[in-house]
């Protein structure tokens, strides 16, 4: 359910997403027997691991691919991708409402935040992520990206924009990062 809301295209079933992501899953644990140090294998394989309903095997690892690279900035940002993700389920969980609802979360986000301790210190974690992935860039253009992440996990949605502004106006093709800016967008209402 998660992997089909977040690559939703029309024909494909979820079935058939989750049947292609634990094929890749599958080649990704052979490539890691391998080579147990590719760092990049365990990213990929931890963003599958988090599609397929399994965050705990994603943040392993993550958390295995930051032990080989610790200067590996995608490690860390999908870590706080991750648990920015992981917050907002854990907002629609507390409040009830269905995954496919969660968009009225966002008119309340930071209220329901601060009464959730279990968002809140996710939100805490994806913040450190972020601030390393910050310290490891080695361009403006990087710095632009975390510190939209970063405003983003802190619910400074207007913040967030502007630094995403500045990444997309010189990255025009990300369109993560064009629906990371949407999402921004909607949680000040200004579209």
């Amino acid at each position: 359910e998660r992997a089909e809301r977040m690559f939703y295209q029309p024909g494909i079933t979820y079935e058939l997403m989750a049947q292609e992501l634990r094929s890749a899953k599958l080649l990704l644990d052979e490539v890691l027997v391998l080579d147990p140090t590719f760092a990049e294998a365990y990213v990929i394989r931890g963003q599958t691991h988090y599609y397929l309903e399994s965050p705990e095997q994603a943040y392993l690892d993550l958390d295995k691919a930051i032990q080989i690279l610790p200067s590996f900035r995608r490690a860390y940002w999908m870590r706080g991708w991750i648990h920015t993700q992981d917050a907002q389920e854990s907002l629609i969980t507390t409040d009830g409402l269905h995954p496919d609802e969660e968009d009225l979360v966002h008119t309340a986000e930071n209220s329901q935040t601060m009464r959730n301790p279990r968002a809140q210190e996710l939100l805490r974690l994806a913040q450190a992520d972020f601030e390393q992935v910050l310290r490891l860039a080695d361009s403006d253009l990087d710095r632009s990206y975390a510190q939209a992440m970063i405003a983003h996990a802190q619910g400074e949605d207007v913040r967030a924009i502007q630094c995403w502004n500045r990444y997309l106006a010189v990255v025009c093709t990300d369109a993560l990062s064009f629906r990371d800016r949407g999402d921004c967008y909607w949680g000040v209402r200004n579209y």
